[in-house]
């Protein structure tokens, strides 16, 4: 589809299959192990979610789940995709992360 909006919390597209909204995560800490479920997409089907790009050093996306113990400091935007496994069909938001 085409884009109409875009901000850092999501990425609105026309004839949207699905709802994926973006946001910001809980905040980790340097060298602490970490987990969060990043809030799930609704109205389709199944979904699988990949980090498209800032991703930090340490962490990693397993189902809905970002953990991992991050190796970085600092204020992170990730962009991840949510595809719904009977269309496959894409969307993505963005996900602020600040780890101290």
């Amino acid at each position: 589809g085409t884009v109409l909006y875009s901000n850092k919390a999501s990425v609105i597209v026309s004839n949207a299959p699905f709802t994926f909204d973006g946001g910001v995560l809980t905040n980790a800490i340097y060298a602490t192990p970490y987990s969060v479920n990043i809030p799930e997409a609704t109205d389709g089907d199944s979904f699988t979610y990949a980090i498209i790009s800032g991703a930090p050093q340490g962490l990693a996306l397993t189902g809905s789940t970002l953990s991992g113990t991050p190796t970085e400091s600092g204020e992170f935007i990730l962009v991840i995709s949510a595809t719904e496994t009977s269309s496959t069909k894409t969307m993505m938001a963005y996900f602020e992360l600040t780890i101290n």
